[in-house]
């Protein structure tokens, strides 16, 4: 009898290419210039993956900006989530959230937009 193997489930933080390739820079935005963020999503031996990334307002309120699912069973998945400011903004607070059976892994982005 062959024993599963121990799960895993790990999920890097929100970065654009310029922040990978270039780490510390001083990333400015624009409000209506698309940004692509890219995040790593690791399992092993784990349920489905779903995931959303929502912009959330000082109200507390939020929208929905794309979701999805990763169902493969042993993946290290590379997602681009894009998202365009649409004004200019002091602090704009993004949040991924992956959920994988029950673990929860959460990780936030923070920018500004002129």
């Amino acid at each position: 009898m062959q024993k599963n193997q121990p799960g895993e489930f790990l999920v890097s933080g929100m970065q654009t290419i310029n922040a990978l390739t270039n780490p510390g820079i001083k990333e400015e935005f624009s409000v209506n210039q698309k940004i692509t963020f890219y995040v790593t999503i690791s399992k092993v031996n784990k349920p489905k993956v779903v995931y959303t990334l929502r912009e959330y307002f000082p109200n507390s309120s939020s929208i929905v900006i794309t979701s999805g699912s990763i169902d493969e069973r042993y993946t290290g998945h590379d997602l681009s989530l894009d998202y365009t400011p649409t004004q200019n903004k002091d602090l704009i607070t993004l949040e991924f959230t992956a959920t994988c059976g029950k673990e929860v892994i959460k990780r936030f982005k923070y920018l500004m937009a002129k």
